[in-house]
């Protein structure tokens, strides 16, 4: 069974929301761990806003994520309540005694839940309240290390380590997961070499062999047609919000290289976006409001 398949039904089955934050290149490079995109992510309604509105703050969703890493690399589970009131348990997946990946479980209201965050006011729906008991959750988790562990450990028994030279779609593949599961994130060329044990001019050199362009052009790319994505479908979002939501701290530098993407300012093209959805410019169907750089 697909890890993917396995969390879809774990979540029916306990009514929570359950990610992966994969550490290990294996759960990059072996299909039957390979994860869908939003499995990677915190995506309850509420945690969507917060981390809309948090990214400016002390403590954003981004940091907390860093810390609780920092906390399952100590090999125990543990349930924690985020500085929002978010509540959920959180199990680290141990391979011969290194942190592999990390498994949230719940999602559920704590006692204080924030609903007033930087200049965000949640008005959505609450999230459920936390169960009576733990026990059904922690095995649930429980379960699922075991599954991710017993993987990586005959990927590694089938010879697959790192020190050998794959193909080049190795690189490819990898790559583009990698980018797709941390785009949201403050996330470096280096983050990535670490992840595959490698050096960083290594894992460099191969991506532009294999994808003709850097880590970094790859990485906009994605954040860049997410962030167009948001402007012609998602009016409520200012640019502000997609700025931070595709992983930018910064609005005015998002704004720069978004103008250098496409040629136009995000409410330009937001504006051109609503235009040629009017019912006058479907002359011109099948043509994009902005042609756009590359």
């Amino acid at each position: 069974m697909k890890l993917s398949t396995l969390l879809d039904h774990l979540e029916t089955k306990t009514g929570t929301i359950i990610n992966v934050d994969p550490i290990h290149p294996a759960l990059y490079a072996v299909d039957s761990l390979k994860l869908r995109p939003e499995q990677q992510i915190h995506r309850s309604p509420f945690c969507e806003f917060a981390k809309r509105y948090s990214r400016p703050l002390p403590v954003s969703c981004f940091e907390r994520k860093k810390q609780t890493r920092k906390l399952a690399s100590r090999g125990n589970g543990i349930c924690t309540t985020c500085p929002f009131g978010i509540q959920e348990w959180i199990q680290p997946v141990m391979v011969e005694g290194d942190h592999a990946a990390t498994i949230y479980m719940g999602l559920f209201e704590g006692k204080d839940l924030k609903r007033k965050i930087g200049k965000g006011v949640y008005r959505g729906e609450s999230p459920p309240p936390p169960p009576e008991s733990l026990t059904a959750l922690q095995e649930a988790a429980r379960f699922i290390a075991d599954v991710i562990r017993t993987e990586i450990e005959l990927w590694v028994a089938e010879g697959n380590t790192l020190s050998k030279r794959k193909p080049g779609s190795f690189y490819r593949d990898i790559t583009l997961r990698f980018i797709e599961g941390n785009y949201r994130e403050e996330v470096q060329l280096q983050d990535l070499a670490r992840t595959l044990n490698m050096s960083s001019n290594y894992i460099s050199s191969r991506i532009r062999k294999e994808c003709g362009k850097t880590f970094r052009q790859l990485l906009t790319e994605k954040r860049m047609a997410v962030a167009c994505s948001c402007l012609e479908f998602k009016p409520g979002l200012g640019v502000t919000d997609i700025a931070f939501l595709v992983g930018y701290n910064d609005s005015n530098y998002f704004s720069t290289v978004f103008r250098r993407h496409t040629g136009v300012s995000p409410r330009d093209y937001r504006k051109n976006a609503i235009v040629s959805d009017r019912p006058e410019s479907k002359s011109a169907a099948g043509s994009h409001p902005v042609s756009r750089r590359r």
